[in-house]
């Protein structure tokens, strides 16, 4: 296409267009290149150096950024350099929010780990010939009566106020209860749910927390006196609901596998003898990674909690509120809106665990690992003064 045609169809005067195209004017970015703090090359050494510190989970903020570009320009920048950087690089940088990581679960999820785990699972369900809807996840999550206090990012249709009240803090009133009852929760990988358990704080159950449907839908019910398991417990649990159920599901002759987090109260030698008896194999995450490999952690126990609080919210606004002798119902309620076939199996896919592929984690979860690795993993254009 000529000059003149282009010019008219996007309607640009052909003179600037001319010009343009012998090089006599520059493209804006590249017009102002003498007005920034940085060269072209520093810019793209520091956005590779952001990306880089967004992947090991320490990225940097309005504040701890300021310094880098000083030390790369020798001049402090101003508080709109940020924004327009940001503009300059909207599509690989923004500003945002994050999500707390514990170190050790940072240290401990790293690429040699992960694949050692999911060679030696594949290896043993092989050797044991042990078919998917054998493979079981078991955990505990402890759930608070008052739904706790965590703010789950949700907006409220609140009033305008007068000039006087405009600063007043607006309230939404929760429940103050902080006991937590610890719920015993199994999935496996072809979808299916196994009765969850109960354990509360106390010294002995109530008849008045029993309902025909609770007697009907939930397993094992206990106290203890902090509500949390213990050796007893877990292995009664054990006998009288996991094992049950399991082998409810059993295909004759074939090994059950419980895949879980090796926490002490579990493999206990009375545990391990009573699964032995019944063909029964433990397989347990490496420490300090479920919160990437094991299903109830990734796809279940977060949309419990979510959904748990924001039904003791509603209870809240109606005058009502969250007890023992409530708990278990409602917890049901919750637990067949956030619980069906379709995510369980989803959550499995997820995690890699059906069909193992330890190819669904990349460098964004790995990266928090590459600040204790043994390899260097440091961008090539690592910024330096």
């Amino acid at each position: 296409m000529s000059i003149r045609g282009a010019a008219a169809e996007f309607n640009i005067p052909r003179s600037t267009l001319s010009d343009r195209a012998r090089g006599k004017h520059k493209a804006p970015h590249q017009a102002h290149n003498g007005q920034l703090l940085l060269t072209a090359a520093q810019e793209a050494a520091l956005v590779s150096w952001c990306h880089y510190l967004d992947l090991t989970g320490h990225p940097l903020t309005r504040r701890t950024i300021g310094p880098k570009v000083a030390k790369l320009s020798g001049t402090f920048p101003g508080k709109n350099w940020l924004p327009r950087f940001l503009e300059r690089h909207r599509d690989k940088l923004f500003l945002g929010r994050t999500s707390k990581l514990d170190d050790q679960r940072g240290r401990n999820f790293n690429f040699h780990t992960v694949h050692e785990y999911f060679k030696k699972l594949d290896n043993f369900m092989q050797e044991n010939e042990i078919p998917w809807v054998h493979v079981w996840n078991m955990d505990e999550k402890g759930v608070q009566m008052g739904g706790g206090r965590k703010n789950r990012g949700e907006k409220y249709i609140l009033s305008r106020r007068g000039r006087r009240e405009k600063k007043k803090t607006h309230y939404r009133a929760s429940s103050s209860n902080l006991e937590l009852v610890t719920v015993i929760e199994s999935i496996n990988a072809e979808g299916s749910i196994m009765k969850p358990g109960f354990v509360f704080s106390g010294k002995r159950l109530q008849k008045r927390w029993f309902t025909e449907r609770i007697s009907e839908e939930a397993g094992c019910i206990a106290v203890s006196d902090n509500g949390w398991t213990d050796d007893r417990l877990s292995l009664d649990w054990f006998k009288k609901t996991f094992v049950p159920e399991a082998e409810g599901k059993r295909i004759a002759g074939k090994p059950i596998l419980l895949i879980w987090d090796g926490h002490g109260s579990h493999e206990t030698m009375e545990i391990i003898d009573y699964a032995r008896e019944h063909n029964i194999h433990f397989f347990s995450f490496p420490s300090h990674t479920t919160h990437k490999l094991q299903p109830l952690d990734v796809g279940v126990f977060g949309l419990i909690e979510s959904n748990w609080g924001r039904r003791v919210d509603e209870l809240a606004a109606e005058g009502r509120c969250i007890t023992k002798n409530n708990f278990i119902e409602t917890y049901l309620d919750v637990r067949k809106q956030s619980m069906t076939t379709e995510s369980i199996v989803a959550t499995f896919k997820k995690t890699g665990l059906n069909p193992i592929n330890p190819d669904v984690f990349d460098d964004r979860d790995y990266g928090p690992s590459w600040h204790t690795s043994t390899q260097l993993h440091t961008p090539d254009d690592y910024p330096t003064t």
